[in-house]
C-alpha cells in the first residue's frame, strides 16, 4: 500500500505550502516509488488544480494583460526547468538537504506575516512570481508556498496571489507531465491518480479558506524540517 501513502501525501503537499517533493524525498526512503507512480501522482494533483480553477482560468483567458502576466510568470520555469529539472532534482534530493530546504521555506511562510496589501499584478510582480517558481524545482521548497510569499511581499492580498499561484503552475506541471510521458511510455496507475487528485482537491479548498494565515504552515515546515534532519543525522 505504499503507493496510497504516497498519493495522499501528494495530494496534501502539493498545494498545501509545505513542499510536496520535499516530503516525497524524505518518505521515499522507507516506501517505494517510481516514475509511473511519480507522473501518476503528479497527474492527479494538476487536475485538482485545473478543476478548481476552471472558473478564474477562463477568465483569465478572456483578459489580455492577465495573459501576458502568465506568459511571463512561466518563462523562467520553462527554460530552467527544461534545461536543468532532472539535474537540479538529482543534486538537492539530499535528505539532510531537503530538511535545510524545508526549514528556509518554513522561514519564508512565517515572514509573510508582516506583510499586507491590494496592491494590481503587474508585469514586474509577474516576473517576480515566476522566478520564484523556479526555486521549487529544489526539493524542500514549495511551488505555492513561495510563489504565493512572493506575491504577498510584492503587495498582493494573498487570495489574488494564490490563484495567480496555480494558475502559473498548471502549464509547467502539464509539461513536465508531458515529457516525462515521452520520454518513459508508461501506463498510469488510475487509483494514484484518483486518490491524488480528490485529497489535492481537498487540500486546496483548506488552503483558500485559512489562507489569510499561510504562514502558520511555516512552523509545520521548520519543524518537519528540524526533525528530519535530525533524523538523518541518526541513520547516517
Amino acid at each position: 500500500m505504499d503507493w496510497l501513502i504516497l498519493a495522499i501525501v501528494q495530494g496534501l503537499t502539493e498545494w498545501l505550502p509545505i513542499s510536496s517533493s520535499g516530503h516525497l524525498v524524505i518518505l521515499q526512503q522507507f516506501l517505494k516509488g517510481d516514475v509511473l507512480l511519480d507522473a501518476s501522482l503528479h497527474l492527479g494533483t494538476t487536475l485538482a488544480v485545473i478543476v478548481y480553477m476552471w472558473k478564474y482560468l477562463i477568465d483569465y483567458l478572456k483578459d489580455k494583460q492577465m495573459l501576458v502576466n502568465i506568459g511571463i510568470a512561466v518563462l523562467p520555469i520553462t527554460i530552467i526547468g527544461y534545461f536543468f529539472q532532472d539535474y537540479i532534482e538529482s543534486a538537492f534530493s539530499n535528505p539532510k538537504l531537503v530538511s535545510v530546504l524545508l526549514i528556509v521555506n518554513g522561514i519564508i511562510l512565517l515572514l509573510t506575516k508582516r506583510f499586507n496589501g491590494n496592491k494590481i499584478l503587474d508585469v514586474k510582480k509577474s516576473f517576480y512570481i515566476g522566478l520564484a517558481q523556479v526555486l521549487a524545482l529544489l526539493p524542500g521548497i514549495s511551488r505555492s508556498g513561495v510563489t504565493i510569499s512572493t506575491g504577498v511581499f510584492s503587495g498582493m492580498n494573498r487570495e489574488k496571489a494564490a490563484r495567480f499561484s496555480f494558475a502559473v503552475s498548471v502549464i509547467p506541471l502539464l509539461g513536465a507531465f508531458t515529457l516525462q510521458w515521452y520520454k518513459n511510455n508508461f501506463v498510469l496507475n488510475p487509483l494514484a491518480v484518483l486518490v491524488s487528485f480528490l485529497v489535492g482537491l481537498g487540500a486546496i479548498h483548506f488552503l483558500m479558506r485559512y489562507i489569510k494565515n499561510i504562514h502558520l504552515f511555516g512552523y509545520y515546515c521548520i519543524a518537519f524540517g528540524t526533525i528530519n534532519y535530525l533524523i538523518s543525522l541518526v541513520l547516517n
